[in-house]
């Protein structure tokens, strides 16, 4: 027998780890049904807002929650999406799988990426840049450079009419770097 009930609280059983939601159908008492969900997946419904779908277990009078009436974000056949919503209900983050292979992430805040390895982007062809340290050893060479070119205009020569300078470069003496242009500010790595 299947009922359909109404989220009135979610709760973790610290001894099973279940996730215990308390649910009311045909307006009788509240009663807890432990949820059951699909192998690798943690998802809690929201309180006072989700439905949930009820399968009732014969001989020993227990409910188990088996699923969430959920809404429809936007998959198509064969997609899948992933999403969570805050205790509006609004959705604030989802990842679609779609039916042509591509992954879209979305998220009204920012995106998190814990590794142990690496991380491969596009095939892994190119390297991503640390900027600062990027920026800590360029500002070393242009000091080293400069300090070079400052040496080497100083420098004078013998000769018999006196000592001569060195001609001074054509543009200025002091080289510049600039690099500001290469910091993502949307991307972070480690």
């Amino acid at each position: 027998m299947n009922l359909l009930g109404s989220v009135e609280k979610t709760k973790v059983d610290e001894a099973s780890k279940n996730i215990v939601i308390t649910t009311i159908t045909d307006n009788t008492m509240p009663r807890d049904a432990d949820l059951v969900c699909p192998a690798g997946e943690d998802s809690v419904p929201i309180s006072q807002v989700d439905t949930i779908l009820l399968a009732k277990i014969e001989g020993i009078n227990q409910l188990v929650a088996v699923g969430v009436i959920s809404q429809h974000i936007d998959a198509k056949e064969g997609e899948k999406i992933i999403y969570s919503r805050d205790s509006n209900a609004e959705v604030i983050a989802k990842i679609h799988l779609k039916q042509n292979g591509e992954v879209y992430i979305e998220t009204k805040d920012k995106i998190n990426i814990k590794y142990d390895k690496e991380v491969i982007l596009n095939d892994g062809k190119d390297y991503a840049v640390k900027f600062n340290e990027l920026d800590k050893e360029m500002k070393k060479l242009k000091e080293q450079l400069n300090g070079f070119i400052k040496e080497y205009n100083a420098h004078v020569h013998a000769s018999p009419s006196g000592p001569t300078e060195m001609p001074k470069p054509p543009s200025s003496t002091q080289i510049t770097l600039d690099i500001k242009e290469a910091k993502s500010e949307s991307i972070k790595i480690p």
